[in-house]
């Protein structure tokens, strides 16, 4: 039966008709009554193949006599040796081809990092050290990067990034950085997002953080400084490294003092730190020997609920930064800008941890023994011991945290002492 347009027309739904005078020609009516025309033909293969040319009015725009010429240009490309079913899926792969090339020009480092903070970091860390690395991914140290496709940062360009922020004297930001973009590469390639043969953050660099610090203060530098910081910093500041320096704690732990964490027992003042605020979640009370004792109850006279170090946030602690901050600002090292009139602290090259590890060295000086003197810094015991020897040391914490106390006290002289402590506090 000859094929005409009334007969495509008339069609019903699951009829297919071929085209006799056109042989491989063939149009099939859907389910939907769409007519759709199509060329039917065996593959130098053998197999049998088919491939799409267009529909008939109205669904499709394909006239039959439209269909005809499409279907002689599909026999020409095979007699020239052209698969039209294999032309068609070449053109897909390009295609498809083309728009992953498209996609992955267009996801720059900066996108690659927002993926990785939102994706891995602000999911898996506590939301103080994930504050701290998205500010540092978005620092003004990556503007030379940020724009550029991911795969198209070279191992050249990443060691540059980093060497610029190491030659700013700052090599432990220089490896927090290079370690977190390594990291982002490795969540973007892991997702499948990426792939490249290669990490342009996986390099070696020597002497890219800083050694590990082991400063602590020496008694001329306490009797110089201790009096000074009184003075010149802050009063929070001051309270809050006089606290660590006293009780041998972490300055973070000291920031973020509440007043129910204080108590007033039989034998002096314990702060309990809890759990959640502790570096080894665990529990953990600190015997607060005489000097810090007062100024915690002067601090607690001027806020009896809620903090006792209130940052300038409304309901929030200050940052353990601030203190860090203070002590650089005051720095003879120190030519940033912004705090040149400030005045100069005496010793130089200090940070506030090293008061802690001033407290803990001088105690083993002094004959503190070791276990307590490691209860009082709250380190972990290691091994079967840290199972079965459940013993706090409280009673002894307290005598060589004092002691500690009297020993400070005596090298800055009493005529120093007093300005340290609260113009209220009753003597010892």
């Amino acid at each position: 039966m000859k094929l005409t347009p009334p007969i495509i027309a008339g069609m019903t739904p699951s009829q297919e008709l071929a085209d006799p005078e056109n042989p491989g020609l063939r149009v099939r009516c859907g389910a939907s009554g769409k007519k759709v025309f199509f060329y039917r033909y065996k593959a130098s293969s053998g197999a049998l193949r088919q491939i799409k040319l267009g529909e008939f009015p109205p669904s499709g725009t394909m006239t039959l006599a439209a269909a005809r010429k499409a279907l002689a240009e599909k026999k020409t490309d095979r007699e020239k040796g052209i698969d039209p079913q294999g032309a068609k899926q070449a053109v897909k792969v390009s295609a498809k081809a083309e728009r992953e090339k498209q996609k992955v020009a267009n996801y720059t480092v900066e996108k690659m990092v927002d993926d990785y903070l939102a994706g891995h970091v602000v999911p898996m860390r506590k939301a103080k050290g994930a504050d701290e690395v998205t500010r540092f991914l978005n620092s003004p140290d990556l503007k030379a990067i940020r724009k550029r496709p991911a795969v198209e940062v070279t191992r050249n360009e990443a060691f540059n990034v980093i060497t610029k922020i190491r030659a700013r004297g700052v090599p432990v930001l220089a490896g927090q950085i290079k370690a977190e973009l390594k990291a982002a590469y490795e969540f973007a390639m892991n997702s499948g997002v990426i792939d490249m043969s290669g990490n342009p953050f996986a390099f070696v660099l020597k002497g890219l953080v800083a050694a590990k610090r082991e400063r602590t203060l020496t008694n001329a530098e306490l009797v110089a400084l201790l009096p000074w910081m009184r003075r010149e910093y802050s009063e929070t500041v001051a309270d809050a490294l006089l606290i660590t320096l006293y009780c041998g704690v972490r300055s973070g732990e000291v920031c973020t003092i509440e007043a129910h964490e204080i108590e007033d027992g039989e034998t002096g003042m314990v702060w309990t730190i809890p759990a959640s605020k502790s570096k080894t979640k665990v529990a953990f009370n600190v015997m607060v020997p005489s000097p810090a004792a007062e100024i915690l109850r002067k601090r607690l006279a001027a806020h009896p609920t809620g903090w006792l170090f209130p940052g300038r946030a409304k309901g929030r602690a200050i940052e353990q930064k601030v203190l860090g901050v203070e002590v650089w600002a005051h720095s003879p090292t120190c030519t940033h800008k912004t705090h040149a009139n400030k005045s100069k602290c005496p010793v130089a090259e200090w940070a506030p941890h090293d008061l802690r590890r001033t407290c803990r060295t001088v105690l083993s000086r002094l004959g503190c023994p070791m276990e307590v003197a490691e209860a009082i810094l709250n380190h972990t015991k290691g091994g079967v011991r840290g199972n079965y020897d459940l013993y706090k040391f409280d009673a002894e914490k307290r005598d060589w945290l004092e002691r500690w106390a009297d020993y400070v006290d005596a090298l800055i002289g009493a005529e120093n002492v007093v300005p340290l402590l609260s113009k209220t506090a009753a003597s010892r």
